[in-house]
C-alpha cells in the first residue's frame, strides 16, 4: 500500500517532508489503517483517519468527550463567604460639640446672676450728704443633671458560639461594648446640637437653644417660649438674650460683615476681652464658605492650636512637656471648630461660644457597668444573658448668655 504526498510547495502549504519524516507517517498510517480496516486512497482519507471527528460520515466523528466539571467559587456548598470579625462603621461617630465644651464637677443646681448694676456712689459735692445705698438686681437660673443612658446586651447563646469556628462578630460583647461607647458621646453630641425648636425633655440642653434670641424666636413663629433656657424667659429679660443674626426664616449669603457683627455683639460680655477662650463652631459647609471668603481676601488664616501657640486659652491643650498640635482654620484669631450636627438651614448655623462662660456640669462622669451571666450573676436580669451600659450625669450650663451669639438663616 502506498500514500499520496504532494510534493510541491503551494503558498500556505508546509516545505517538503524529509524522508525520515516520511517513513514515520508511512509507518503511523499503515497502523491506523490496519486497526480501522479501511483503505486508503487519498491524503484525505489519511486526514479523516488521524482526525476522526473533521468527517461528518466517519463513525468517529460521532464520539463524544464527556465535559470537565470544574469545582469553581462558586459550585454549591463549596465556598462559604466570611465576613471578619471587625465591624467597619459606616456611621458618623464624631462628638466635637461635646468635646470642645470644658467640663466642670457638678456642685448645685442653680446660680445667682447680676441683671443690673447697682445706683450708688458717684460724684458728690464738696461737703454734701453720703449718696444713698442701693444693690445690685439678682435674678437666678436653675437646672437638673440629665441621665443620658445606652445599654445593649447578647444572650449566653450567642456569647458561647462565639467561641467556636462559626462566622461571628468576634467577641461579641468586647465588639458592642467599643461601638456602644461611641454611639454614647456621638447621641451627647446631637442632643447639644437640637434645634432650639425642639425642647430637650429629658435630654442635655443645647447650644443651638442657649444661642437663639427671643426676636429670632418670634420671627421664625418658634413654639412659645422654645428659646427660654434654664428657666429665665429671654423675651422679659433682655440681659439674658444673646445676640443671633437671621433673615426671618430667608436664607442668605454669609458675609464677613455678619461674622464681624457676631463677634462686636459679644464681645463686651467675654471672659476675656481678647477672645483667648472664644471658638467658632459650625458645620464643615459652612466652614468651606467661610474660607472661600477669607481667601477671596487673601488673608492667612490657619493657625496651630500647640502649647507652645497658647491651645489652652482656647479650650484645647496637650499636656504639659507633650509635644503636640494641629491647625485650624481661625477668623480674627478665634478658632473655627467644625461639627457635623450643627444645624442646617440652607447651610449649617455659626455658633460664638465663650468657653469661660459655657461649659458641661458633670455630676457621674461617663461610666460602663456590665452584670449577667458571664459576670456571675444571671438572676439579677432572670435571663440568661450579659448586659452592658454607658451612663452619664451631666447638663449644658452658661455664666453669661449674651457671651454667646450665632448666625442663622445662610445659604
Amino acid at each position: 500500500m502506498s500514500i499520496d504526498i504532494p510534493q510541491q510547495n503551494t503558498p500556505g502549504q508546509p516545505a517538503e517532508l524529509t524522508q525520515s519524516q516520511l517513513l514515520k507517517l508511512q509507518t503511523r498510517g499503515m497502523q491506523l489503517v490496519a486497526k480501522s480496516g479501511k483503505r486508503l486512497k487519498t491524503l484525505k482519507d489519511l486526514e479523516h483517519l488521524y482526525y476522526p471527528w473533521s468527517d461528518q460520515n466517519n463513525p468517529l466523528s460521532q464520539m463524544t468527550v464527556k465535559a470537565d466539571d470544574a469545582v469553581l467559587s462558586s459550585t454549591s456548598n463549596y465556598l462559604t463567604t466570611t465576613y471578619g470579625q471587625i465591624l467597619w462603621n459606616q456611621i458618623n461617630m464624631e462628638a466635637n460639640a461635646w468635646g470642645l465644651l470644658p467640663k466642670r464637677p457638678w456642685d448645685r443646681r442653680g446660680w445667682r446672676l447680676i441683671k443690673a448694676r447697682s445706683s450708688a456712689g458717684g460724684g458728690i459735692a464738696e461737703n454734701a450728704a453720703l449718696p444713698d445705698t442701693d444693690q445690685p438686681d439678682l435674678a437666678i437660673a436653675s437646672h437638673s443633671p440629665k441621665t443620658i443612658a445606652h445599654t445593649f446586651d447578647i444572650s449566653y447563646q450567642a456569647l458561647l458560639e462565639s467561641k467556636g469556628m462559626d462566622d461571628v462578630v468576634g467577641d461579641p460583647m468586647a465588639t458592642y461594648r467599643t461601638y456602644t461607647a461611641n454611639e454614647h458621646a456621638k447621641d451627647l453630641n446631637a442632643m447639644l446640637l437640637t434645634d432650639a425648636d425642639t425642647l430637650a425633655g429629658n435630654n442635655l440642653e443645647s447650644i443651638d437653644r442657649l444661642t437663639a434670641s427671643s426676636g429670632y424666636a418670634t420671627a421664625l413663629s418658634l413654639t412659645s417660649a422654645d428659646e427660654d433656657i434654664f428657666g429665665i424667659d429671654k423675651s422679659a429679660n433682655t440681659w439674658a438674650d444673646p445676640y443671633t443674626s437671621h433673615n426671618s426664616g430667608t436664607d442668605r449669603d454669609l458675609t464677613l460683615a455678619m461674622l464681624n457683627q457676631l463677634i462686636r455683639e459679644t464681645r463686651p460680655y467675654w471672659s476675656d476681652y481678647s477672645g483667648r477662650n472664644c471658638i467658632f463652631l459650625t458645620g464643615h459647609d459652612t466652614a468651606d464658605a467661610i474660607s472661600e471668603l477669607l481667601q477671596s481676601q487673601q488673608r492667612f488664616v490657619d493657625i496651630n492650636l500647640s502649647a507652645d501657640s497658647g491651645a489652652q486659652r482656647q479650650g484645647v491643650s496637650t499636656r504639659e512637656g507633650v509635644d503636640g498640635g494641629f491647625n485650624v482654620m481661625s477668623y480674627r484669631n478665634i478658632p473655627i471648630f467644625e461639627s457635623i450636627d450643627v444645624p442646617q438651614d440652607t447651610l449649617s448655623r455659626i455658633y460664638l461660644l465663650d468657653l469661660g462662660h459655657t461649659f458641661i456640669k458633670v455630676l457621674a462622669p461617663t461610666q460602663y457597668f456590665q452584670t449577667g451571666v458571664e459576670s456571675g450573676d444571671p438572676f439579677i436580669l432572670n435571663k440568661l444573658n450579659e448586659e452592658g451600659m454607658y451612663v452619664t450625669m451631666a447638663e449644658l450650663g452658661c455664666t453669661m448668655f449674651k457671651a454667646n451669639g450665632s448666625i442663622r438663616d445662610l445659604q
